[in-house]
């Protein structure tokens, strides 16, 4: 029947016009879902998240200090938002970005599936391989990409990734 995307940058930078735009999708009828890192602090976000009938949620490192070196960000609000959504039944789909070095490494993707395997929010996980097509933006901005020569994966490396998150019962 249709559905909208609150998606970005990253749209609970805005809650209050989020939640608006929810309720005004709701009375048509519509399916609203929020597309974040999760990384706006939950006491602002928490609103437009209860409104949302899923939230779509990235989790760019399993291991704080990693996602901090790789992208200058905790992941401590991400995983407050998702112990959120686990609390009051939201529905969450979880995308992981496969980045050779960095996310795709069998021990991280063990370390993700059992750390996801309890929550019954998690209705999905969504892998992304890396690509490069927004290197170019990095450029225009003149800030040197620290992941501009990392070759995206293969289709067994994506594969295999997916084959260790299956182990641990997750919809993959």
């Amino acid at each position: 029947k249709g559905g909208v995307t609150l998606s970005g940058g990253e749209p609970l930078l805005q809650p209050e016009f989020c939640e608006a735009v929810i309720d005004g999708c709701h009375e048509n009828g519509l399916h609203v879902a929020i597309d974040t890192a999760g990384a706006v602090p939950l006491e602002a976000s928490k609103g437009a998240i209860e409104k949302a009938d899923l939230i779509i949620l990235d989790i760019k490192d399993i291991d704080d200090e990693d996602c901090i070196k790789l992208t200058g960000f905790s992941n401590a609000e991400t995983l407050k938002m998702l112990d959120f959504c686990e609390k009051i039944g939201k529905a969450v789909w979880i995308r992981q970005v496969l980045l050779p070095g960095y996310t795709l490494k069998e021990d991280k993707l063990h370390r993700l599936g059992k750390f996801l395997k309890p929550y019954k929010c998690v209705k999905k996980v969504e892998l992304l391989p890396y690509h490069k097509m927004g290197l170019y933006k990095w450029e225009q901005l003149g800030i040197k990409s620290q992941i501009k020569d990392i070759e995206p994966p293969g289709e067994e490396e994506a594969k295999k990734a997916k084959e260790i998150l299956l182990e641990y019962g997750l919809n993959c």
